[in-house]
């Protein structure tokens, strides 16, 4: 599955749109529902397909690789990727079920940080899967800075909270591109409120942010 609506391809000779699953499950108990396509020509003969959520595969490779399932037991699973808010998950070995969304960042946000602090801020794509991984090693120069995360703290609580007040629209109009304008919008108030701290420090603690942020949420 995946956000966009559908994926254009040649079957044979013919231009077709497969139809595939959304990015997240459409119900709490959907997780392996999939959506089934008959319209895929290889070779002169067409085939069925299956296309299940982007999500399940992360719970599935998440839950079928810890040791939770080898020793039969039920685990909670967290996924959050580059476009949705972190989801909750309750696992077993005869299904799954989402309980919630944590908290309203999407995974995305840990590398827009990059935009505005440290050695990435010039990249040239804003799709660069790359980048999160890189400032993780990054913010190893850096420590975290409990003035810092107040920071990032007080405005999250005031322009991406839930109950914020400022929040009301990008709650509203929620999809990638809203929350991306939100987040950058966060990162630049940020700046203004961080001149003089060094980047490995602001990131450093940007980390922590969200890692209390987790653990409070969980």
């Amino acid at each position: 599955g995946w956000w966009r609506e559908g994926f254009q391809v040649l079957s044979g000779a013919e231009p077709v749109t497969l139809k595939w699953a959304s990015y997240a499950e459409r119900d709490a108990e959907g997780l392996l529902d999939s959506r089934d396509g008959f319209s895929l020509m290889l070779g002169g003969t067409f085939f069925s397909y299956r296309s299940y959520p982007h999500v399940t595969g992360h719970v599935a490779s998440a839950y079928c690789t810890s040791p939770f399932i080898k020793a039969g037991q039920s685990a909670f699973c967290l996924v959050w990727d580059g476009i949705i808010f972190p989801r909750l998950y309750y696992v077993d070995r005869c299904g799954a079920r989402f309980i919630e969304c944590l908290f309203p960042l999407i995974g995305q946000s840990y590398a827009a940080a990059g935009d505005h602090f440290g050695p990435y801020t010039n990249r040239s794509s804003l799709y660069d899967l790359g980048v999160a991984g890189k400032l993780m090693a990054y913010i190893a120069l850096g420590s975290a800075d409990e003035d810092i995360i107040t920071v990032f703290r007080e405005l999250y609580e005031e322009r991406l909270a839930v109950d914020a007040e400022r929040a009301r629209r990008y709650h509203a109009e929620s999809g990638v591109f809203s929350s991306l304008a939100a987040i950058h919008d966060f990162f630049r108030a940020s700046a203004l409120r961080l001149k003089g701290k060094r980047p490995e420090d602001v990131l450093a603690s940007f980390h922590c942010f969200l890692e209390h942020l987790l653990v409070r949420e969980m």
